[in-house]
């Protein structure tokens, strides 16, 4: 049987390990509000391809599915429309065609927040994140899920997923509603870069929430949905809505019954990983670096004079500073610029006693590392410093 032992960056993408210790393919993050089932070549969900475009900006090609049947949407009652925010302003807004396709050109290449909405209200809104690579049309599928009769009551849920092990939110954990002994979900959704969920309209009665996400122990709740101001969860009433602000890349703020935090457990028998915010020292403030430029992973299996050298490389923190990865054998390691290169330090005899990364004024004054020589270990998550890191 083959294992995948492959490192993982859960912003988005998954690299491509070339090497024992040596250069992998380049990739990148993303971030976003709560979605309802958004895939896309700019997510970890990747489906679809990439074509050339007009460099430092992109475009996307999308196509909407109706969950019931997994195929494009066929209902000419809908009038679906697709928007992209960056912040919370809206960047553009197109009718899809037919209701189940859409085209978007000539958008700046970066990180944005998108919404697919029914005018009708036949279909639940849908929220995603994506990333729109400079070059090239992207495609991207969206599935919508049918809203209840209006002769139903139904409730607003929100919540937040987070690792067990740290406390640090996870961004693209699934969220799925179940009706009791069906195979199929009832609706989707993911968490944002804070780990938080939305999940619109669910009807009255008692359903099986899934929580999941790669690497991770699924885990499994039930919720019952008496009215719009009432559900039990794990077998707590919640009746006050809370709303979740919007943020940077986030579209909207949502409101919902708010059912807390949800933990996953990490799946790391034999490797662990590397979470949190990632910070720059500059001013001594170490203020969160957000949507950074592309990074690269240091490693070496020792401390002291073994010379490093990049595991991976081309991932970037989200727009919340935040940066998570998986799969890495134990061992220490750092984070820095793309370009930044191993310096030795030395003794008195010349003789290399450790390394430092980018520190050798010949690199220039950027390319440096972001984070200590970090240990990390199997089977846990080892967090990221709040206080930064300076060579």
């Amino acid at each position: 049987m083959h294992t995948d032992n492959r490192p993982v960056f859960l912003n988005g993408f998954v690299f491509l390990l070339l090497l024992a210790i040596g250069v992998v393919v380049l990739g990148g993050c993303g971030d976003k509000n709560p979605s309802s089932s958004v895939s896309s070549t700019a997510t970890s969900l990747a489906s679809g391809t990439a074509t050339t475009g007009t460099a430092g900006t992109g475009g996307l090609f999308g196509t909407l599915l109706d969950s019931a049947t997994n195929a494009p949407i066929n209902d000419v009652g809908a009038a679906i429309t697709v928007s992209l925010y960056s912040g919370t302003a809206v960047v553009v807004t197109v009718s899809a065609l037919n209701n189940n396709t859409f085209t978007l050109t000539n958008v700046n290449a970066g990180f944005y927040s998108i919404e697919a909405k029914d005018a009708n209200g036949i279909f639940r809104s849908s929220f995603g994140s994506i990333q729109i690579t400079g070059g090239q049309t992207s495609s991207s599928t969206i599935t919508l899920s049918r809203a209840p009769s209006s002769l139903v009551d139904t409730a607003d849920i929100t919540g937040r997923l987070v690792d067990t092990l740290h406390n640090a939110p996870i961004m693209f954990g699934k969220v799925e509603y179940y009706a009791k002994n069906a195979s199929a979900p009832s609706y989707t959704t993911t968490t944002n870069a804070k780990g938080y969920f939305f999940m619109d309209r669910i009807p009255s009665g008692t359903w099986d929430l899934k929580f999941s996400m790669p690497s991770y122990q699924e885990v499994k709740h039930e919720v019952t949905v008496h009215s719009k101001t009432k559900i039990t969860f794990r077998g707590t009433d919640v009746t006050s809505p809370t709303s979740i602000a919007a943020g940077r890349a986030d579209g909207t703020a949502l409101t919902g019954l708010y059912i807390g935090d949800v933990g996953l457990a990490p799946q790391f028998p034999d490797t662990g990983g590397i979470a949190g915010i990632l910070r720059s020292q500059a001013g001594g403030l170490y203020t969160p670096l957000k949507g950074t430029e592309p990074l690269v992973l240091y490693y070496r299996t020792s401390s002291g004079n073994q010379t490093p050298a990049i595991i991976y490389g081309g991932f970037t923190t989200n727009t919340e500073g935040y940066v998570h990865l998986i799969n890495l054998p134990s061992g220490f390691y750092t984070i820095a610029d793309f370009g930044a290169i191993p310096i030795a330090r030395v003794d008195g005899n010349n003789e290399i006693v450790d390394w430092s990364i980018g520190d050798d004024p010949g690199t220039g004054p950027t390319e440096r590392a972001y984070a200590g020589w970090l240990s990390v270990g199997a089977g846990a998550i080892t967090q990221l410093p709040s206080s930064g890191f300076g060579n």
